[in-house]
């Protein structure tokens, strides 16, 4: 069951949990012992209900988006509390893929020997085990034959120009300052906020003066997705088959409306300040409206994403900025800042 489970989230969310074996201990603990409890139709109330769903909406709709699976071969009904304790291990796990998946791979290109790079690659190793995947070492010659393809960059100890990937060159005479160039380098490509202010666009930022209402607001910002080709023609359907599921109202009088599976070209966040709030649900005001168009190449790293608006709740800079703002390029600049503030 649990195996099918995590099919099922790799599939829909291209996020793949399978190998995590600390997962599978805890999720398989806790549903025996839920089946248990429901045996003496037993019912546990979780706390932190709504925390989990304001803090983690991204691990609660994975969790959610499975639950038929659970619930049709154990033979029971799981409520918001339930999902919600099953949401804390979800979330963990993605929390420890994100992590394993921040390993950048480069390739070792050294002169004519190898000897020197032996022990160069084995400092690297040490130093950034964290950070760093040396895929391999390589003769220069071997470069040129395409030997060191395939790396998200090249550290290298030879001169290399019009390289197709961004190239660290390491002399063992400065070779203390050069490996501070390359810890400056590393830190800057596993910065996730720096890859989320890319989301944000000033075209797709509206500061709306008209009342309109939340269908209303939603299909005039598809509608301009749609028009740039950001979004395929089932994002509408999908963006509201996932506002059936619970509401995407997050609080703050913020609310992150997305498509329930993939239905977007590129990832893009259309963004809407509204001059008055409207009532999103029956219990929440939304004033700010995040968009997400996100691709499927990009769902692993969305939860950051989700960080960073989840964060946005009680930081009151955030909506002082954003009301004083006259023009899209003034809410991009605070974004902008603001994620550059949160890293």
């Amino acid at each position: 069951m649990l195996k099918k489970v995590l099919q099922n989230i790799k599939s829909e969310f291209a996020i793949n949990l399978l190998n995590d074996q600390e997962l599978r201990v805890n999720l398989i603990q806790h549903l025996t012992n839920l089946v248990k409890i429901k045996k003496v139709n037993g019912k546990r109330k979780n706390p932190l209900l709504n925390v989990i769903l304001s803090t983690f909406p991204y691990a609660y709709e994975i969790t959610a988006y499975s639950a038929p699976i659970l619930e049709r071969m154990l033979d029971l009904k799981l409520d918001d509390d339930e999902l919600s304790f099953i949401t804390l291990h979800i979330g963990a796990s993605i929390e420890r893929q994100g992590s394993r998946s921040s390993k950048k791979n480069a390739a070792l290109i050294c002169g004519s020997g190898v000897s020197t790079a032996v022990l160069v690659r084995a400092k690297l190793e040490t130093q950034f085990a964290a950070f760093l995947n040396i895929t391999g070492t390589y003769t220069y010659d071997e470069y040129l034959e395409g030997k060191a393809n395939n790396n998200d960059f090249l550290i290298s100890m030879v001169p290399i120009s019009n390289a197709a990937v961004p190239v660290i060159q390491i002399d063992l005479a400065n070779f203390h300052n050069d490996i501070l160039q390359l810890s400056d380098y590393l830190k800057s490509l596993n910065n996730p906020y720096r890859a989320i202010d890319k989301l944000f666009d000033e075209d797709n930022i509206y500061l709306l003066k008209a009342k309109l209402s939340k269908n209303e607001l939603l299909d005039m910002l598809i509608k301009k997705l749609e028009q740039k080709k950001i979004v395929n023609k089932d994002f509408k359907e999908k963006v509201y088959e996932r506002e059936k599921m619970y509401s995407t109202a997050i609080g703050g009088k913020i609310a992150i409306p997305h498509s329930l599976g993939y239905a977007t070209n590129k990832s893009k966040v259309c963004f809407a300040r509204l001059s008055q709030p409207i009532m999103w649900d029956e219990k929440n005001e939304v004033k700010y409206v995040f968009l997400l168009a996100i691709a499927r190449k990009d769902y692993l790293s969305i939860q950051k994403l989700f960080d960073f608006i989840v964060d946005l709740q009680t930081n009151s800079t955030f909506r002082e900025i954003i009301d004083k703002s006259s023009t899209p390029n003034d809410v991009k600049t605070a974004i902008s800042k603001l994620i550059q503030n949160s890293y």
